[in-house]
């Protein structure tokens, strides 16, 4: 009888160090988080034509290569979305307020709303009024401007022209392309 005291305070022991060891090692600190899988697009500075230093960037095209652009992300309509890192507004606004009251807005292009993603290394161009290809045309422009470049550079860059059903039913839900870009759709 007493041999079974003994064996079964052994197990008692045993699964007590067992769980301290459990409890132990599971509450150790895990290890850090990996970096950011955010990667932004590298920055250099040139001299710009008139004396003033002008800084350009690579964004990447479709087709893996990149594109000079200007360095939108440090204009001064430009804003970053605090709650989506690496999300930048170039116009428009992400629709929402800061705990201290402001409400980020960045340029202001009539019923246009442009965004680029960082990590994915592409431009979203929303639509949000009628007639859409005034709109488009308007948003084709700012963006050009904004980046520096030609219609050319511009439809290799990965990007995303649409509007939704609320501004169109036809044409809600499709990548309408900008307008002079092999395979864009004709907006009337």
């Amino acid at each position: 009888m007493q041999k079974i005291w003994i064996v079964g305070a052994i197990i008692a022991v045993l699964v007590v160090v067992g769980g301290v060891a459990v409890w132990m090692l599971s509450s150790r600190p895990s290890a850090p988080l990996p970096p950011s899988e955010v990667t932004f697009p590298t920055a250099t500075t040139t001299p710009g034509g008139n004396g003033e230093v002008t800084a350009t960037m690579n964004v990447p095209a479709r087709d893996g290569s990149s594109v000079r652009v200007l360095d939108f992300t440090k204009r001064p309509t430009t804003i970053e979305d605090t709650q989506n890192p690496g999300v930048f507004y170039l116009a428009g606004s992400p629709e929402y307020c800061l705990i201290d009251g402001g409400c980020p807005e960045a340029a202001d292009i009539d019923a246009v709303t442009v965004l680029y993603n960082a990590t994915n290394g592409s431009f979203t161009v929303a639509l949000l009024d009628e007639p859409l290809s005034d709109v488009r045309r308007r948003a084709e422009k700012f963006l050009l401007a904004a980046l520096g470049i030609s219609e050319t550079q511009l439809c290799t860059l990965n990007y995303y022209v649409g509007t939704d059903r609320g501004v169109s039913e036809s044409y809600a839900g499709r990548n309408l392309g900008f307008s002079f870009c092999p395979g864009s759709t004709e907006l009337p």
